[in-house]
């Protein structure tokens, strides 16, 4: 099987590119390798881009149990994107979803 990082990378680029289903079953693969990958977590938080707030409010509390520190502030200021839009998109969803 192929390690956490590979799903992970995979499932930011099918959010990227609209294809939301794909990109949580991508984040689901990685936390069955990994089940404390907290980039997994902040990848299942594309619930929030297809219109499931409740799914990604759960799993924004799942992801603080794992890393009680977790900030999105700091995720979105580490994110490798170069464009400002797609910083604020990723840091909206966090907040939207729970996380500070």
């Amino acid at each position: 099987m192929a390690p956490p990082s590979f799903f992970d990378n995979l499932g930011v680029a099918h959010r990227e590119i609209g294809q939301y289903d794909k990109a949580i079953a991508a984040a689901k693969r990685a936390l069955q390798c990994e089940p404390k990958d907290v980039l997994a977590y902040c990848v299942l938080i594309t619930y929030m881009y297809a219109g499931r707030e409740e799914e990604a409010r759960s799993v924004a509390a799942e992801l603080l149990k794992i890393d009680p520190d977790f900030s999105a502030e700091h995720k979105a200021a580490a994110s490798p994107w170069k464009d400002p839009a797609k910083n604020e998109r990723v840091l909206a969803a966090l907040r939207k979803a729970g996380l500070k």
